[in-house]
């Protein structure tokens, strides 16, 4: 690893966020003031609506940021890496809060930003725009000091985030380590431009299509607004509910087939234990046992909702269920479910795959991460969907 040159980026990395939040807010918010003034909303909005909107928007745009610049910081990786290495708890939470990195480049920016008036330092954000206001020049101590909490807040949140994401990829980011691969690349750099775009598409489709919503919204009234929402929702909750059934109900019919083989095959098979949970929540523990030729399985589902949603497991009995958000293939944002699968058990120890995702990834001791095959062993577990499992028991090749 360049030492020289990470440790350099490392200081130079909260100037590149604070810059470059600074040039995105511009270009998005010329995008929201031009939509604000062109439908006069400015005439029935508070300045302090306003500035909240706004304020709310340079959030999400540092947000964005943050995660991009810090995305590859070798230094931090290589950290993460040697507490791995000593098998301490890599909590991202006590990673954050126990090492220098979240703290020196909040300490920077909080610095930069209270010595240059960066827009979230002035009293009123919506005036920067010009918005039929008059233009503060001067940033305001107290302002900036108001902003503070927030933007502590977000830098804390982006950084838990993404020694998340170093921790799902920890056999990448060693080799990226020794390989001497830099803080800050080009690949950092299409990452912002992919947030300009991102940002620049959003800003336009407001622009686009708020001055005709508005205007509706405000003929339905808070009442007509609420129920809007409501149905929203109602909505976004029936298709989470949609998969949540298909889940269920591919989970009954492998329950039902293997009963009428284990009974007609005179196996003998245990109670099935709380076979729905999984779906929604972890659990502890196996399912059921079956026993054949002498030989008994401990089975234990495990699975994601969403078929789409990839499933990363570990020999080591860690998972990590990766929730994907896309637009027009552009990933917009993932949320990452870190689980424990294991289970103590003297017999053979089986990992059902019911509903089976679209793509399922494994390492053993660990290696880089592989799509998993039928059968797969991983540790002291076997991987099988369900119609591989019930042909494995009908051969006793289990």
């Amino acid at each position: 690893m360049k030492k020289p040159n990470n440790n350099l980026m490392f200081l130079l990395r909260p100037i590149f966020i604070l810059i470059f939040t600074e040039l995105l807010f511009i270009f998005v918010g010329s995008f929201l003031a031009n939509t604000i003034e062109s439908m006069h909303y400015q005439l029935y909005a508070s300045k302090a609506f306003l500035d909240g909107l706004f304020f709310v928007m340079y959030l999400l745009v540092f947000n964005a940021n943050v995660l991009t610049f810090n995305e590859d910081d070798r230094i931090g990786q290589a950290e993460l890496v040697e507490w791995a290495k000593r098998g301490s708890n890599c909590s991202p939470f006590k990673f954050v809060l126990t090492t220098p990195f979240f703290y020196i480049e909040a300490a920077i920016i909080l610095l930069i930003s209270f010595n240059i008036p960066f827009l979230f330092s002035y009293d009123s954000m919506s005036e920067c725009f010009s918005l039929d206001l008059d233009l503060i020049v001067l940033p305001s101590i107290k302002a900036w000091a108001k902003n503070v909490p927030f933007l502590i807040a977000v830098e804390f949140l982006s950084h838990i985030i993404v020694v998340k994401n170093w921790r799902a990829n920890i056999n990448e980011i060693a080799d990226d380590i020794k390989e001497g691969k830099r803080s800050i690349s080009l690949k950092t750099f299409k990452h912002v431009a992919l947030n300009w775009l991102i940002y620049g598409v959003v800003a336009y489709l407001i622009m686009l299509f708020v001055p005709a919503v508005a205007p509706m919204l405000m003929l339905m009234g808070k009442k007509g607004v609420l129920l809007l929402v409501l149905w929203v929702v109602i909505i976004f909750l029936a298709f989470f509910s949609i998969f949540a059934l298909r889940a269920v109900l591919k989970r009954k019919s492998f329950i039902k087939k293997l009963k009428e083989y284990c009974q007609n095959n005179s196996l003998t098979l245990s109670e099935i234990v709380k076979p729905y949970k999984s779906v929604l929540f972890d659990q502890e523990g196996f399912n059921f046992t079956v026993e054949k030729n002498g030989k008994k399985y401990d089975c234990k589902f495990v699975s994601t909702i969403f078929p789409s949603s990839p499933l990363a497991l570990a020999d080591s009995g860690a998972g990590i269920k990766h929730f994907l958000i896309r637009f027009i293939k552009i990933q917009i944002s993932s949320y990452k479910k870190e689980f424990n699968f294991s289970f103590e058990s003297e017999n053979r120890k089986i990992l059902l795959l019911v509903p089976t995702p679209k793509k399922v990834l494994v390492t053993v001791k660990n290696s880089k991460l592989t799509e998993a095959d039928a059968g797969e062993k991983l540790g002291d577990y076997t991987l099988y969907s369900a119609t591989t499992f019930l042909n494995a028991l009908d051969r006793d090749c289990v």
